[in-house]
Parts: C-alpha cells; sequence; structure tokens
C-alpha cells in the first residue's frame, strides 16, 4: 500500500469518526433536553387550564423523542380535558382526553414532576389519560401526584349517533402504558374513574411490543376499577407499593373487578416476563386485593411476592397456571386465599369464614390462624378447602383456631375435604384447636399427617369408609372424633394420649403406645 493510498484511507477513517461523534453528540443533546411546562404556556396555578400547554409540550418532546421534562416545583397543573364525543368508541382516549400523550421517544425520557401535582377537572369522557406512552423505548415518571374526577365525574350515559350508550366510565386512567417499557416510581396516584395505571400491549405491522415495567414507591388509591390493570407484558416489577382503598370507598361507585392489581392477559399475546411483587401493601379494595388472568389465557413465566402484605378482599391467584413457577415467601395474608401450584414458604395466614382454598401448593414453614374478628364474626369461623383434588403439602407449619362455619356438620370444618376435594399432607406440623371433615367417598379427600402434633381441642370427622385417614410417628393427645359414624384411622408409630378418637369408626394400630 503506498503512501497515497494509506493517506486517503487515513482520511476516510476519521471522516467516519467525526460523523459517528457528532451523531452520539446529537442523540445525546436530544436526549439530555429540558422541556418546562411554563415555557409552552403552563401556569400550574392550580386554577387556569393547562390542558393545551401541555400537550404542546409533549408534541415537541415526541418531536425530539425524547428528553427531560421538568414540572414546577411543588405547583399544581390543572387540566380540563374534552368530553367524549363518540360514545367511548375507540381503543385509547381522544386526543383531548389525553393530557401527556408520548409516543414513538425510542430515546431516553425523564418526566421529573419535583412534587407537582397535576389535577382533573369534572368531565363526561368515558376514556382519559394523564400520561400515555406509546412505543417508547425507555421511560422514566417520577415525583408527582395525579389527581382524577372520580368523585364528580358525570357518569350519564354517552350519546353517540343520536343513541344512547351504555358505559361505566371505567376508562379514566392517570398513567396508560402500550409497548413502552420504563419506570414509574415515588408517585401518588389517585380518584381515577378506572385505574390508576393501565399496561398492555400494542401491534404494528403483525410485531407484537410489550410493556416491560418498574412500579417503585407508588401510592394508588381511591380508583374505580383498579390500582393497576396489566395486560401481557415483557416482565413487571412492584416494589414498596401501597394500594388501597379501590373500589366502593369514599362513596364511589365501583366498577368489577375492583381489585389492587388485575392481571388480565385478555390480550392472549403471550408474556415471556417474570412478575415480581416485593415489599407491597395491598388491603382496603372492594373485592380483589390481587386476581389473576382466566387459565386459558398467557402467564408470566415466574410469578413471585415476598414480604407483602395482603389484607381485607380476596387473593386470587389460582388460575395465574401456565407459570413456570409461582413463589410466595415471608409474606402476611389477612384475606380468603385461592392459590394453585404455588410454593409458599415462611408466610403468615389469618384465615376467616370464606378461608383458603388451595391445589398442587406447598407450603413450608408457615403459620396459620382462624377466626378473625373483622371477617368472621359468630357463627362463622374459619376453613380450608380443596380445588381440584392436586395434593397440597404442609411442612413444619403451625395452625391454630382453625374451627370451621359449623361445629355439628362435616362439611364446614376447618379443614373441608367433604364438597370439595382436599388431598392434604401434613409433615412435622403443629394443631391447636382445629377440626377436620372428611366424607363423601366420591369426592375423594385424603389426610395424611407425619412426625405431627394434635392437642386436645382438635377434632376430626371422618365419614368415609373407604380411605383412612393416616398418622405416621405423630402425638395425639386428647384428640377426639365429631361423631360416632366415623370412617377408618390407621395408626402407625403413633403416641396417642387420653384419645376418645381411638375408640371411634375402624381404627388400626401399628406399633403405636395407646394409654387411656
Amino acid at each position: 500500500m503506498n503512501r497515497k493510498t494509506i493517506l486517503h484511507t487515513g482520511l476516510l477513517m476519521l471522516v467516519a469518526c467525526l460523523i459517528s461523534c457528532m451523531s452520539s453528540q446529537q442523540t445525546t443533546a436530544a436526549s439530555s433536553r429540558i422541556f418546562r411546562p411554563e415555557e409552552y404556556g403552563a401556569k400550574g396555578n392550580g386554577r387556569t387550564n393547562d390542558l393545551i400547554a401541555l400537550q404542546r409540550l409533549t408534541r415537541a418532546v415526541n418531536e425530539c423523542g425524547g428528553g427531560i421534562v421538568v414540572f414546577g416545583k411543588g405547583k399544581t397543573y390543572r387540566i380540563a380535558i374534552e368530553d367524549d364525543p363518540n360514545g367511548g368508541h375507540t381503543a385509547v382516549p381522544i386526543a383531548g382526553a389525553m393530557a401527556l400523550n408520548f409516543e414513538g421517544c425510542q430515546r431516553p425520557l425523564t418526566i421529573d414532576m419535583q412534587g407537582a401535582t397535576i389535577e382533573l377537572a369534572s368531565n363526561h369522557s368515558t376514556k382519559y389519560a394523564f400520561f400515555r406512552f406509546f412505543n417508547c423505548k425507555q421511560f422514566t415518571l417520577q415525583g408527582g401526584k395525579l389527581v382524577g374526577d372520580a368523585r364528580t365525574h358525570d357518569y350519564t350515559p354517552a350519546i353517540w349517533r343520536g343513541k344512547q350508550e351504555k358505559s361505566t366510565h371505567e376508562w379514566g386512567t392517570g398513567v396508560q402504558i402500550n409497548g413502552a417499557s420504563g419506570t414509574i416510581r415515588n408517585m401518588s396516584i389517585s380518584y381515577m374513574t378506572g385505574d390508576g395505571i393501565y399496561a398492555g400491549s400494542f401491534k404494528k405491522d403483525g410485531v407484537t411490543y410489550h410493556s416491560r415495567t418498574i412500579y417503585d414507591g407508588l401510592e394508588i388509591s381511591y380508583c374505580r376499577k383498579n390500582g393497576i390493570g396489566q395486560l401481557s407484558t415483557d416482565g413487571t416489577e412492584f416494589l414498596n407499593c401501597n394500594i388501597h382503598h379501590i373500589g366502593t370507598s369514599d362513596h364511589l361507585q365501583g366498577t368489577s373487578p375492583m381489585a389492587g392489581i388485575d392481571f388480565e392477559y385478555e390480550d392472549k399475546l403471550g408474556a415471556t416476563g417474570n412478575i415480581t411483587l416485593r415489599g407491597c401493601n395491598i388491603h382496603d379494595c372492594a373485592q380483589n386485593t390481587i386476581i389473576g388472568s382466566e387459565k386459558s389465557r398467557a402467564c408470566p413465566q415466574i410469578f413471585l411476592m415476598e414480604n407483602c402484605l395482603i389484607e381485607g378482599c380476596k387473593l386470587h391467584i389460582g388460575n395465574i397456571e401456565a407459570s413456570k413457577k409461582k413463589i410466595m415467601r415471608h409474606c402476611t395474608i389477612s384475606a380468603p386465599i385461592l392459590l394453585g401450584f404455588t410454593q409458599v414458604d415462611s408466610c403468615t395466614f389469618q384465615i376467616g369464614a370464606t378461608g383458603l382454598s388451595v391445589s398442587g401448593t406447598t407450603f413450608r414453614g408457615c403459620t396459620f390462624s382462624g377466626r378473625l374478628k373483622d371477617f368472621d364474626e359468630e357463627p362463622h369461623g374459619s376453613c380450608f378447602m380443596g380445588n381440584n383434588g392436586d395434593t397440597t403439602v404442609f411442612e413444619d407449619c403451625t395452625f391454630h383456631d382453625i374451627r370451621g362455619t359449623n361445629d355439628n356438620n362435616i362439611s364446614h370444618q376447618g379443614f373441608s375435604g367433604y364438597a370439595f376435594s382436599l388431598n392434604a399432607q401434613f409433615r412435622r406440623c403443629t394443631f391447636q384447636n382445629v377440626t377436620f371433615g372428611r366424607g363423601k367417598a366420591n369426592v375423594k379427600s385424603s389426610y395424611q399427617f407425619d412426625q405431627c402434633t394434635l392437642d386436645k381441642d382438635c377434632v376430626i370427622y371422618n365419614g368415609d369408609d373407604e380411605q383412612p385417614i393416616v398418622f405416621k410417628n405423630s402425638t395425639l393427645s386428647g384428640v377426639t372424633a365429631g361423631t360416632k359414624k366415623t370412617g377408618r384411622f390407621q395408626y402407625e408409630n403413633c403416641n396417642l394420649i387420653a384419645c376418645p378418637l381411638t375408640q371411634s369408626g375402624k381404627p388400626t394400630f401399628k406399633k403405636c403406645n395407646v394409654k387411656k
């Protein structure tokens, strides 16, 4: 290679390098450009309608492909959106019913609200959104407060094409996410006519784009439909979120499912990501704390709940069965529960009259207590029920005051394997003041105890003559049978002390120590 060729090649490389650097600088500059609502006419005084100004700001950000939006510290931005003119016949809110609609931002986008509030004036729109992120690559929304109009909203029917439309007005959201990836942190969202946050996917040219989101330090309350509603995603983390008073609180007329978190997956597009809830508190919801998708719909790969507090209404994750793994760790649950095929470790459960329905689940090191004052006043008690008959295992667990709802009825005991199939294996467990009911041979329930301890306040009903209740390597002290017409009992390597149960039904003993 001669000198001229070398110089020519070097010059080309230098030009390419300069172009690359200029492009990188332009991208960095665009991503770091700062936008302020006041530059586009917003007042932030809590009286002036700032909707148009916020929409101008949004268009400028979209043209730039991203940037940094900084709200006035502690200001209140009032927005008065347009009424929905078409009875809600659109997939997303109309342009006039969205304050900040970010679309196609492929560069980083940060919205720092600096403690500011966006407050919605009363309206009649069936669909609206404070923020919408559509096909955005990397967004962050942080440090602000969104207040909807659920208390003063005009819920009268919409008129479209001269006809009155039936609408629940349940599509008013604080944040709507469609196929965008990002983080929402340290936000307060309240009084939406629908969901506090709604996240889902979208299709374009036959390709499905999923959302991937992190919710960190959120407080979501007093929304009519859900705290967070979510369709198929590429993964979501819920960290230290407080979701409460969803549905009918504060004189609101809620709309189903009234859940803290609703994993819908109704788009049937499939979910490849994991779902993690860590350090979350969900309570005082009208119908559900967490509700899962239907069995036929796609579900997350791994579903993990850790260090969460769940109180009040139903926790229903029994239908999330397509997951590779479902795990609950170090959670405290004071709510009716439906669980299926879940690994539960070191959790505390307070069981009410509507109880806990389980199948195919393993509990390790858990504590269960019954007769909660708040939702099982007498004559109701507390109970476990079966589901589809898959074996549930309890290891190193403690149970006390699980008495059922009727002491004289075999089908309503603390552990009820009478009307619904409950196949339970107890290993190294301790029982105090617990009742068991089992009958109806066609239900095919079973109880097996290994290395367990049952005290004198425990009562066992067995109306099935075909299959015995089995005790191995266990100690029973003063345990009684509920009726004289009990079924079979089988004891192996057990210590039985003053147990009237041993004279009931059809017992068999193998290497047992029986003391009257």
